[in-house]
Formats: structure tokens, C-alpha cells, sequence
């Protein structure tokens, strides 16, 4: 299950086609099955834990490459449901990067209600887990704010973005982050500009 696991994500030069690389996804699920059925209950957090991520990759390879946000919904809700069974065992941290897949695809499916329940919880955790500052929470903090502008949410809009600025004056100068500081800079910056033009 392990090996068949790094077939899926799409990679350069990529030699099986995704529908294959779903049929391998497929076997993978009837695999993990198999070890929770035979396995000792001890066993079964970290079975669930394998099916966790499983299932993300899954649902990003259907809407990334099929585009077939029915099924990364399905995904990326299981993910989310696994993640809930093993946070007393691995902790509440394991909860942030499915709760916002499953906020992402939600906020594209024009579900504001639950997407942004969603990144909020993220968010919480994402503070607890890295502290205020930390770059990935920045990345949730832009993604959070996009939906609240598509919901019409200006104000928390605005508050996100600029936690999101607040997180990127501390990190200036990161050579480390470079690219992913200016991609993310010039994503608020776009952001910033579209909400001044509806206001």
C-alpha cells in the first residue's frame, strides 16, 4: 500500500495516465481495508492515518486532473472524518491540511457556509500547531480570505489579508522563500485589488 502510494501524485514525465493511476487508487483503498480487518486495534490509528493521506492525494488527483470535484468532495471529506478518529492519538494537527482541502473544494463548489466553518477550524489548529507567523498559516490565512471576498464578506476578508501581510513582513528577505513569498505577495495583492474595486 505504501509503494502504490507514490504512483499517484502527478509527477514530470509521468509514465501511467490517471485513469490508470485511479484503478492503482482503487486497489490501494481494498488494501488498507484488508490490514484494518486483520490488524490489531492498536495498529488501526496508523492504518487510518495511511488511509488519510490516501484518500487526499486521491481527491487531488480528481480535481487536479479530472476535474471531477464530486469525487474530491467524497475524498476529502473521508479524509477529514479519519482525521477527527486519530487526532487523540496523533493530535489535532493532522486535522489542518484536510480541513482545508475540504474548505478549498467546498469554497469552489460556492459552499461559503461550510468552507468557511472549515477554515476557521484549520486556522485555529494551524495557530496552536505553528504559532502566529508560520508561512503555511499564511497560505491558509489567503485561501480563507478569497472565499470570505467571494462570500461578501469584505470585512473578515480584509482582516485575513492582512494577517496574511503581517505574516510576510516578518518572513521579508526569507531568500529560503523567494518564490513562494512573491507568488503568495502578488496573490494578496490581486485580492486586495479586486475587493477596492467592489467597494
Amino acid at each position: 500500500a505504501i509503494a502504490a502510494q507514490h504512483l499517484l501524485p502527478a509527477i514530470p514525465q509521468q509514465t501511467l495516465r490517471v485513469e490508470d493511476r485511479m484503478i492503482v487508487a482503487d486497489e490501494i483503498e481494498h488494501y488498507l481495508e484488508r490490514m484494518i480487518a486483520i490488524a490489531h486495534p492498536d495498529q488501526h490509528p496508523a492504518i487510518q492515518q495511511m488511509a488519510m493521506h490516501h484518500l487526499m492525494q486521491e481527491g487531488d488527483m480528481a480535481y487536479q486532473e479530472l476535474n471531477n470535484i464530486a469525487v474530491a468532495v467524497i475524498c476529502f471529506e473521508r479524509a477529514v472524518d479519519i482525521a477527527r478518529a486519530i487526532s487523540p492519538v496523533f493530535g489535532t494537527h493532522h486535522l489542518i491540511q484536510p480541513l482545508t482541502m475540504l474548505a478549498n473544494i467546498r469554497a469552489l463548489n460556492r459552499d461559503f457556509s461550510s468552507a468557511l466553518s472549515l477554515y476557521e477550524e484549520a486556522a485555529t489548529y494551524g495557530r496552536r500547531q505553528w504559532g502566529p507567523w508560520h508561512l503555511a498559516l499564511a497560505h491558509l490565512y489567503y485561501n480563507y480570505a478569497r472565499a470570505c471576498y467571494e462570500a461578501q464578506n469584505w470585512q473578515r476578508s480584509e482582516q485575513l489579508i492582512q494577517n496574511v501581510e503581517s505574516i510576510l513582513t516578518v518572513h521579508h528577505g526569507d531568500e529560503r522563500e523567494s518564490t513562494s513569498l512573491g507568488f503568495l505577495r502578488s496573490k494578496v495583492s490581486s485580492l486586495r485589488q479586486d475587493m477596492q474595486s467592489k467597494q
